[in-house]
């Protein structure tokens, strides 16, 4: 919970400098986390949101899921600095989850004054309440209301902005437990982009595809099971299949070659009747084989984690909680 307040006894400071409006725009956004920690990556999500509140002309955002902590703060204050100005609060043991921040537009607001135009006060709370049992969730509104009726110096709220994880009907919390998620859609794995034979399949069914879509212009061509729509659902069900089919064929094949080579450079190594120059290009030529089916058999595995953390890093899933579990050792070296 993020609130910005002052005491009503601190002296009233003068007008504002910056030329605020009298209609402000608010917004609050559930960001899902940073993506890349690293500001200056094109996956890090700042970017856009600073495009975001400078396009819409939005003055004031809470953003839930901030995974904000100082170091964060100040690289993205470093780098955007010049627009935006950062409150956050996180949780107390980890900043790679839940957390809040309030986003000030430096253009359209006054960052360094207590009012926000003229001598107006805006009190806003930020919530993002924990998405938990419902015990949980009343001890942690309690807390909220507690806390203001012990603060009623404070000013009133204008505004309550966040992820509040309640409504209003208790239809609407049905099912009562966590939407269950599916596998979802089946993507190629990127490797076979770049695989011959198989990019070779896929464009002669293609072609194929496409003479059979013109014979469909014909007069009287187009009946319920023969048209655009079915061939085309048929098409791609056949090329999924032979996609699913020959990634694993590739998989294996790249395997058994760095097999097939290691054994014959063990054979090429241990051989007597082999002369030393001849053993010594030979190990050469069959090393730098190995370490190419190898390289490319780790780039392939490196696009798949990074597709898959890119899906999944940072949302509340099996993957998620593996990446953040403690990592303890099975045996303890002495």
């Amino acid at each position: 919970m993020v609130r910005q307040q002052i005491h009503p006894s601190l002296p009233i400071r003068s007008k504002c400098k910056l030329n605020t409006k009298a209609a402000i725009k608010l917004a609050g956004l559930n960001i899902k986390g940073h993506g890349n920690t690293n500001v200056s990556n094109n996956s890090n999500k700042w970017s856009d949101i600073n495009n975001l509140m400078i396009m819409e002309k939005i003055s004031i955002l809470v953003a839930g899921e901030a995974h904000m902590d100082a170091e964060r703060k100040e690289d993205i204050e470093r780098m955007f600095g010049r627009n935006l100005k950062i409150f956050y609060s996180k949780l107390q043991n980890t900043a790679n989850a839940a957390g809040i921040a309030i986003v000030l537009n430096r253009r359209l607001t006054n960052v360094e004054e207590t009012s926000w135009h003229n001598n107006e006060k805006l009190s806003i709370l930020a919530i993002y309440a924990p998405n938990k049992d419902v015990v949980t969730l009343t001890s942690f509104w309690t807390k909220v209301r507690t806390f203001f009726e012990k603060n009623k110096h404070m000013k009133k709220l204008d505004f309550i902005i966040g992820d509040l994880n309640m409504v209003e009907e208790p239809l609407d919390q049905l099912p009562p437990r966590a939407p269950s998620i599916g596998e979802g859609r089946w993507t190629m794995p990127i490797h076979l982009m770049y695989d011959k034979p198989l990019s070779e399949f896929i464009q002669t069914k293609g072609m194929k595809l496409m003479e059979e879509l013109d014979a469909l212009e014909e007069p009287n061509q187009r009946t319920q099971e023969n048209n655009a729509q079915t061939l085309w659902a048929d098409f791609k069900v056949r090329m999924i299949a032979r996609a699913r089919e020959w990634a694993k064929v590739v998989i294996l094949k790249i395997e058994k070659d760095i097999a097939n080579l290691n054994a014959k450079l063990e054979t090429i190594s241990n051989d007597p009747l082999v002369e030393n120059e001849e053993c010594s290009l030979s190990i050469t030529v069959i090393k730098e084989a190995i370490s190419g089916l190898e390289s490319w058999h780790r780039e392939s595995n490196r696009a798949i984690a990074k597709a898959r953390n890119t899906v999944q890093g940072e949302t509340l899933s099996r993957y998620w909680s593996g990446l953040n579990k403690e990592k303890k050792p099975k045996e303890i070296i002495h």
